[in-house]
C-alpha cells in the first residue's frame, strides 16, 4: 500500500480519535444547558441535515480546487467551530454553530475517499477503502472514551480536545508531501483523460449513479438502524446492563480492526455488485436473527454476522462508485455515497425506533431483513464499474 494512503490513514485517525462531539451534544444541552430533549433532538437534527446538504457539494468543489485543500480546510473550520461553542449558550447560536460544524467536518469524507480513490492503483482500491474505515474505527474507539473522561472535569473539555485534535491533523498533513503527490497525480489524468470529461459532468444525469444510490440507500438504513435499534432492544427490552451493550459493539470494533483489511485482501477480485451484495444480505441477516435473540451469545452472533456483512459491502461500495466515477469528478460522485450515508443516518435510527414502539420488536427485526434484501435484489441489477457509463450530460 503507498505511502500516502497510510498518510490519509492517519490523519484520519488523529481526527476520529478526538470525535466527541456528536456523542455528547444531547447530554451536553439537556444537562448543563438546561434545554429540554425535543430540543436536543432538534439540533441534532440541524447536523443531519446540514450533512446532507454537505455531501455531493464538497465533492464537487474538492473536484476543483483539489481534494487536500478541502481535507485541510475541513480540519481548519472544524477546530474554529468546536473552540467557538463553549462561548455561546442561546438555542438559535447552538443551531447555527451545529449547522456550520456539519458543513465543515462532513466535508472530510468525501475528499478523503476521493483523493485515496486517485492516488492508488484501481486493484487495490478496496483495500485502501477498508484502511480508511479501520483509522475511523480505530478513532472512534478512543473518541468516545476519552470524552467520558473529560467531562468529569469540565463539559467544555470535550469542545476544545475535538478541537485540538482537527488541528494536530492539519498539521500532520501539511508536514507530508501529499500536495505534491496529488498535483502529480492531476497532471497524468489530464493528460490521459478526455478534457471536457469529470467537471462538466453533471451527475444527476448519470442514470446508473442514481439507480446505485436508490439500491444501496436500504442496506445503509437497516445498517444504521442499530443507533437505536440494538441499544433499546439489549437494554430496555431484554434487561441486559449498558456494559454488555458496550461489549457488543466492542465486538464489532474489534472484528473490523483485525478483520476487514484481510477478508477484503481475500476477495479482491470479487465483482462490487457482488460484494456489496453479500455484505448487504449477511446484514439483513443479522439484523433478522435479533427477532429470535434473547441470551448474550445469541446477541454476539447477531453482530458477529452484521459486522462481517459491514466489513464486506462497505469498502465495495465505495469502489464501484470510483470505478463509475469520470477522471475528474471523482469528489463528486463520493459525495454521494456521503449523501446514502447521511439519508440513512436521518432515515435509519428514527424509522426502526418508531417500528420497535409501534409495532413490536420482533416485527421490526424481520422487517429490517426485508428491506435489506430489497437493496440486495436492486444492486445485483446494477452493472459492473468497469462498463461504459450511461446517460450522462453536461451542467
Amino acid at each position: 500500500m503507498p505511502k500516502s494512503i497510510w498518510t490519509i490513514s492517519f490523519a484520519t485517525f488523529i481526527n476520529r480519535a478526538g470525535s466527541m462531539f456528536l456523542t455528547f451534544l444531547a447530554i451536553y444541552l439537556t444537562k448543563y444547558q438546561g434545554y429540554g430533549i425535543e430540543y436536543a433532538g432538534y439540533v441534532l437534527s440541524a447536523y443531519g441535515i446540514g450533512s446532507l446538504i454537505a455531501g455531493p457539494i464538497v465533492g464537487k468543489l474538492a473536484d476543483k480546487v483539489g481534494n487536500l485543500p478541502i481535507m485541510k480546510l475541513s480540519f481548519l473550520l472544524s477546530a474554529l467551530v468546536l473552540f467557538l461553542f463553549p462561548f455561546f449558550h442561546e438555542f438559535w447560536m447552538v443551531m447555527v454553530l451545529t449547522l456550520l460544524l456539519s458543513w465543515v467536518s462532513e466535508a472530510f469524507r468525501p475528499a478523503s475517499l476521493a483523493l485515496t480513490s486517485e492516488l492508488v492503483k484501481p486493484e487495490d482500491r478496496k483495500i485502501a477503502f477498508a484502511l480508511n474505515r479501520l483509522a475511523i474505527n480505530l478513532g472512534f474507539s478512543i473518541g468516545p472514551l476519552l470524552g467520558g473522561f473529560l467531562i468529569v472535569f469540565d463539559y467544555h473539555w470535550m469542545f476544545i480536545f475535538d478541537g485540538l485534535t482537527s488541528l494536530i491533523a492539519l498539521g500532520f498533513l501539511m508536514s507530508t508531501n501529499l500536495s505534491e503527490e496529488e498535483n502529480n497525480r492531476r497532471k497524468e489524468t489530464r493528460l490521459q483523460s478526455n478534457p471536457n470529461e469529470g467537471i462538466k459532468m453533471n451527475p444527476f444525469k448519470d442514470s446508473r449513479l442514481l439507480y446505485y444510490v436508490l439500491a444501496l440507500s436500504p442496506i445503509y438504513i437497516v445498517f444504521l438502524s442499530q443507533i437505536s435499534t440494538i441499544s433499546l432492544y439489549v437494554v430496555n427490552e431484554l434487561k441486559f446492563s449498558e456494559p454488555v451493550l458496550g461489549a457488543l459493539f466492542l465486538v464489532n470494533t474489534m472484528m473490523i480492526i483485525f478483520l476487514e483489511v484481510p477478508i477484503n485482501n481475500l476477495m479482491i477480485n470479487w465483482e462490487d455488485r457482488k460484494l456489496i451484495s453479500l455484505g448487504g444480505f449477511l446484514t439483513g441477516v443479522g439484523f433478522g436473527m435479533f427477532a429470535f435473540a434473547d441470551s448474550l451469545p445469541l446477541l454476539v452472533l447477531c453482530v458477529v454476522v452484521i459486522t462481517m456483512g459491514e466489513m464486506i459491502f462497505s469498502p465495495a461500495s465505495a469502489n464501484y462508485l470510483a470505478e463509475i466515477a469520470p477522471s475528474n469528478a471523482k469528489g463528486m460522485y463520493m459525495g454521494f455515497l456521503q449523501l446514502v450515508f447521511n439519508i440513512a443516518l436521518f432515515v435509519g435510527p428514527a424509522a426502526g425506533a418508531f417500528m420497535m414502539e409501534g409495532y413490536g420488536s420482533k416485527t421490526m427485526w424481520i422487517s429490517c431483513f426485508f428491506v435489506a434484501l430489497v437493496g440486495v435484489l436492486l444492486i445485483l441489477k446494477i452493472r459492473t464499474g468497469t462498463e461504459k457509463p450511461v446517460a450522462r450530460g453536461t451542467v
